[in-house]
């Protein structure tokens, strides 16, 4: 016989910076770099801050001993909320929080929360995705794994959010 254990509410969401793999420069990659937050939260999940940096050498979500390079690539100024998902025809600033590093603060235009429901395999309410616009404007300064032919450069991302009367933190990472 298995011992029964308590039933308890579960806490977890997660981050997928999904930014095209190759970009040229001067020019809009094939397809739109989205960031993508996801709950498997057992109750609801309110966001309550979401940044990323667009070009670090290192995976430090603040860029902290590494090297930023902010002039790397030009990032909209908003982004617009996929169908079908929690953030659905939604509008969001992205503004530039450290001109340092370049890191840029998502938030919700209208000023309302970005709130998942609980998971739900049935509908996409548990997630929410963003697309905007980003164009490389020149080679990095810097190539993160110079083992690999071309430049790549890291894009860090962290966000933050409360869920079952937590906070929780969770970054992420996209070369």
């Amino acid at each position: 016989m298995l011992p029964v254990l308590p039933a308890h509410a579960s806490s977890n969401f997660g981050l997928v910076a999904d930014f095209p793999t190759v970009q040229p420069v001067g020019k809009e990659p094939l397809s739109p770099p989205t960031i993508w937050i996801s709950s498997v939260s057992s109750d609801s999940l309110t966001v309550t801050d979401l940044r990323f940096v667009p070009s670090c050498s290192n995976w430090d979500v603040n860029c902290i001993g590494g090297i930023a390079d902010p002039g790397t690539f030009n990032i909209s100024a908003t982004g617009m909320g996929i169908a079908k998902t929690a953030c659905a025809d939604r509008s969001f600033d992205f503004k530039v929080v450290d001109p340092a590093t370049g890191q840029v603060r998502i938030t919700p235009a209208d000023g309302k929360p970005v709130v998942l429901t609980a998971h739900d395999m049935a509908s996409d309410l548990d997630t929410c995705r963003i697309s905007f616009t980003m164009t490389a404007n020149r080679v990095p300064n810097h190539d993160s794994f110079p083992s690999v032919e071309g430049f790549q450069t890291n894009q860090n991302m962290r966000i933050s959010g409360t869920t079952n009367g937590q906070s929780l933190t969770f970054t992420s990472h996209d070369i």
